[in-house]
C-alpha cells in the first residue's frame, strides 16, 4: 500500500501483532517497554513501517506465543503477498 510516497508493509504479521496486543489488554507503550523499545519504534512495526530483523524475531515470537519458525513463515507469506499486490 502506498500512501503519500510511503510504502506500508500490511500483512498478517501486523494484524496478528495488533490483535495479540489487544487480547493481552496492552497498549503499544506497554509492549514497547516489555521489548525495551520506545513506543514510537514499536508502533512502526505494528503499523507496517518495519519488518522484524533476525535479531528481533525472538522478541516477537515470545510476545506472540509462536515459534521463530512459524513467525518466519508468516513473514515470508506476508512478503509474498505484498509482492503479488505490487505486481497487480
Amino acid at each position: 500500500l502506498n500512501y503519500g510516497g510511503v510504502l506500508f508493509f500490511m500483512s498478517k504479521f501486523t494484524d496478528i501483532l495488533s490483535k495479540t496486543r489487544k487480547q493481552k489488554n496492552m497498549t503499544k507503550a506497554d509492549v514497547a517497554k516489555k521489548m525495551g523499545w520506545t513506543p514510537m519504534y514499536y508502533g512502526r512495526y505494528e503499523n507496517g513501517y518495519l519488518i522484524p530483523s533476525e535479531s528481533n524475531l525472538k522478541k516477537f515470537s515470545d510476545f506472540l506465543g509462536i515459534s521463530i519458525s512459524d513467525l518466519s513463515e508468516l513473514l515470508v507469506e506476508s512478503k509474498e503477498s505484498e509482492a503479488m499486490n505490487k505486481a497487480s
